[in-house]
């Protein structure tokens, strides 16, 4: 199992998730297609089609984004 996976799905939170990543050490970065070509990391275009194939891959996942979005792509895992 990987350490640790952050999500976002806009530029701000790619900005927040740089920030992040110095104090968490080793993560893979996830970011939304539509966020701007300037941050690296991994890209996908839907959150739950991701969180279903990240989910037990990580053993922890770090969303930047809003809470309700965060619990439909949670919905279901278990």
């Amino acid at each position: 199992m990987k350490g640790t996976a952050v999500i976002t799905l806009s530029n701000l939170g790619a900005r927040l998730a740089e920030r992040l990543a110095a104090e968490i050490g080793s993560h893979d970065l996830f970011l939304h297609a539509d966020v701007s070509e300037r941050f690296m990391g991994v890209r996908f275009k839907a959150i739950v089609p991701l969180t279903r194939s990240i989910f037990e891959r990580y053993s922890k996942l770090v969303f930047i984004m809003p809470c309700g979005v965060v619990v439909r792509a949670l919905d279901g895992l278990p």
